[in-house]
């Protein structure tokens, strides 16, 4: 039976219950920091990253890993650790820990193959950034958030997403048709509403609202929407699943071909930039 919802209700509700997935503002802070003076002063940026110590962990964990401290010697000093990073991958990873300790509460998802879809997608789009003139940070947020709503619906009705899976048969080219049958909306529809509401770039949110079917949002931020699309399609091709449906690994549906020829773009090209973003997701200790 069709539950008629609209994305608002379902995040409202979660609301209630205090069962939201929050995005830190350390990010905010950490670029309003260094945007002043004192930013480039080591102790600030180390005294503020402390402020949240999962993420402070995670930059740590990150820190020792293959990209970034190839030898064997141990950083345990979070000061040592920033020193070995640059402020763009500082800032990208605060974004990443933020989103592996967000997802705190059991759902019917396969919750590991979601998280690792995620990352997967976010490394594929930030590649994808030149290619579709789309900045690189924010194509990162688009692929890491743009199932935040598949959660976020597995949340609200257990019973609901069950019956997506069944619908759907875990084929992702049904998984629209089968949120609209059960709930009257759409996981994309629901992800957007979420990242609009922590106030994330208007391109991340109409991106990741349009990358079902980019027609849907304003010509300005088609791009956007086609980097997510296909962002996506690289993780399934690699042969992730997002915890609820997948495609058949090594083939690109008709769609996404489309997308690639779009952007002058070959399946080999594409199958090799999506093999390396998977290497360094790896490298940096994030799958």
């Amino acid at each position: 039976m069709t539950q008629r919802i609209t994305s608002t209700e379902v995040i409202d509700r979660l609301d209630h219950l205090k069962n939201l997935p929050t995005f830190s503002g350390l990010l905010a802070e950490y670029d309003a920091l260094m945007a002043s003076a004192k930013g480039s002063h080591l102790k600030h940026v180390v005294a503020l990253l402390r402020t949240d110590p999962r993420i402070s962990t995670g930059l740590l964990k990150s820190a020792n890993s293959a990209r970034f401290n190839p030898g064997s010697k141990q950083v345990t000093d979070l000061a040592d650790a920033i020193s070995l990073m640059g402020n763009n991958d500082v800032r990208l990873l605060i974004v990443t820990w933020n989103f592996y300790t967000m997802f705190g509460s059991p759902t019917a998802l396969d919750q590991e193959a979601y998280l690792t879809h995620s990352m997967v997608s976010a490394f594929i789009a930030k590649a994808l950034g030149p290619h579709c003139r789309v900045d690189e940070d924010q194509a990162f947020s688009m692929g890491l958030f743009h199932d935040l709503g598949v959660y976020l619906l597995a949340l609200y009705s257990p019973e609901g997403i069950q019956a997506v899976r069944e619908t759907s048969q875990g084929k992702a080219g049904r998984q629209i048709a089968a949120e609209k049958d059960q709930f009257a909306t759409t996981h994309a529809h629901v992800s957007a509403r979420m990242v609009n509401r922590w106030q994330l770039p208007k391109p991340v949110v109409m991106g990741i609202l349009g990358h079902h079917n980019p027609a849907l949002v304003p010509r300005e931020f088609q791009a956007p929407a086609r980097l997510t699309a296909l962002a996506q399609a690289g993780a399934f091709y690699l042969g992730y699943e997002n915890g609820l449906v997948g495609e058949q690994p090594g083939i690109l549906t008709e769609t996404s071909q489309g997308l690639l020829k779009r952007l002058k773009l070959s399946e080999s090209g594409f199958q090799e930039m999506a093999e390396a973003a998977l290497q360094e997701a790896q490298d940096t200790g994030l799958l």
